[in-house]
C-alpha cells in the first residue's frame, strides 16, 4: 500500500540505494539557496497523520500552516497563490491548467488541502471535494499525499520555470537563477533522500521510487530510471547556468516536467484499480485516491476535457466505490 510502501524494503537494498544517491548528491553539490529540509517538516506531518487521529490532523495543520524546519517557507507558503512574469518561457503554462481547472483559484492546491484536514466542503470551479464524506484515516490520507502531489509538485516546476526566467544567456553572473534550481532541486529531493531512508525521503523523489517500485519500472532498493534521469537533468541545468547556456533548460524543464507526470499517473491507476477491482473500500485508499485524481485531473484536461471531469469526479472524497 501506498502509505506504507516505505517499510518494505530490505536493509541490503537500503544501502546499494544509498550509496547511489550519495554520489549524485556528490555531483550535484550543496544548493546555495536551500529550502533542502522542507522534507522535514513534511516528515512531521506523516507523523501526525499516521495516528489518523482528529488531534493528529490538528497537529498535523500546525506544521503545515507554521512550519518548523524552513520558516518562512512552509509546505502551505508553496501553493498560496503562485505569479510569475514568464514572457520568455511557455513551461509554466501548467500552472494556468491547473488554475483554470479549479476555477481561476490560484491557491487551488491550498484550498483542497485545508479542506482536508478541517473536514469541509470546498467547490472550485464546479470540482467538489466534499471532505465531510471521508473519516480521519482518508483524510489523513489525502493530506500526506495532496501535500507532495499539489503541494510540492507544483513548488517543483514553479522553481523551474523561475530558473528559465532569470537566466540569461548574456550574463556570466546567473545567481536567481541558480538559486530557483537549487529550489526545484530541494523540493524535488529534500535533505534525507541521501540518507538511510529505504525509498529516499519523503518529497517527490521518494514518490516516484514507491510507484516505480510498484510498477516493476525499478527493483526494490535500485533507483528507478524517472528518477536516475530527473537527478541527471539536474546536474546538467545547473551546469549550463553556470556557463550561461540558458537556451538548454527550456528543453530540460520539458522533459523533467513529463517524467514528474508519470508517477502520478501510476499512483492514480494504482488505487483506481484498488477501488474499482480489488473491492478495497479503506478510508485510507480512497484518501490517496482523491489526492492523485486532485493531482492528475487538470493534465489530462489540456488533451480531454470530458476525460478529466470523470476522472476528477469518480475518485473525489465520497465518490469511489464502495463495494
Amino acid at each position: 500500500h501506498l502509505i506504507s510502501a516505505s517499510s518494505s524494503t530490505d536493509s541490503s537494498s537500503e544501502s546499494q540505494h544509498s550509496r547511489k544517491l550519495l554520489h549524485v548528491f556528490k555531483e550535484y553539490g550543496q544548493p546555495d539557496h536551500s529550502v533542502l529540509n522542507i522534507d522535514l517538516d513534511l516528515r512531521s506531518i506523516l507523523a501526525r497523520t499516521a495516528l489518523a487521529s482528529t488531534d493528529g490532523l490538528e497537529q498535523a495543520a500546525r506544521i503545515y500552516k507554521s512550519g518548523v524546519n524552513v520558516v518562512p517557507t512552509t509546505l502551505q507558503s508553496l501553493s498560496t497563490g503562485l505569479s510569475i512574469n514568464n514572457a520568455n518561457s511557455n513551461n509554466f503554462d501548467l500552472y494556468e491548467t491547473y488554475v483554470s481547472f479549479y476555477g481561476g483559484e490560484q491557491s487551488y492546491a491550498d484550498t483542497w488541502i485545508q479542506a482536508a484536514l478541517d473536514r469541509s466542503n470546498i467547490n472550485l470551479g464546479g470540482r467538489k471535494a466534499d471532505f465531510m464524506q471521508l473519516g480521519v484515516e482518508g483524510r489523513s490520507a489525502a493530506v500526506r499525499w495532496g501535500t507532495v502531489t499539489l503541494n510540492i509538485w507544483m513548488a517543483i516546476n514553479f522553481s523551474l520555470a523561475k530558473s528559465i526566467q532569470h537566466c540569461d544567456s548574456a550574463s556570466s553572473h546567473n545567481k536567481i537563477a541558480q538559486e530557483n534550481w537549487d529550489d526545484a532541486f530541494s523540493f524535488y529531493t529534500g535533505s534525507l533522500a541521501e540518507s538511510d531512508h529505504p525509498l529516499g525521503g519523503y518529497l517527490f523523489f521518494n514518490f516516484a521510487q514507491m510507484n516505480g517500485e510498484q510498477f516493476g519500472t525499478c527493483k526494490k532498493g535500485k533507483e528507478c530510471p524517472a528518477n536516475t534521469e530527473m537527478l541527471q537533468l539536474f546536474v546538467k541545468g545547473k551546469k549550463h547556468i553556470a556557463e550561461s547556456k540558458c537556451s538548454q533548460l527550456d528543453k530540460y524543464v520539458k522533459r523533467m516536467q513529463a517524467l514528474m507526470t508519470v508517477p502520478l499517473i501510476q499512483a492514480y491507476l494504482k488505487t483506481s484499480y484498488a477501488l474499482d477491482l480489488e473491492d478495497d473500500a479503506r478510508q485510507e485508499t480512497q484518501g490517496e485516491a482523491a489526492a492523485f485524481s486532485a493531482a492528475l485531473a487538470p493534465i489530462v484536461s489540456a488533451c480531454n476535457a470530458g476525460s478529466a471531469d470523470i476522472l476528477f469526479k469518480d475518485l473525489a472524497p465520497g465518490n469511489a466505490p464502495t463495494s
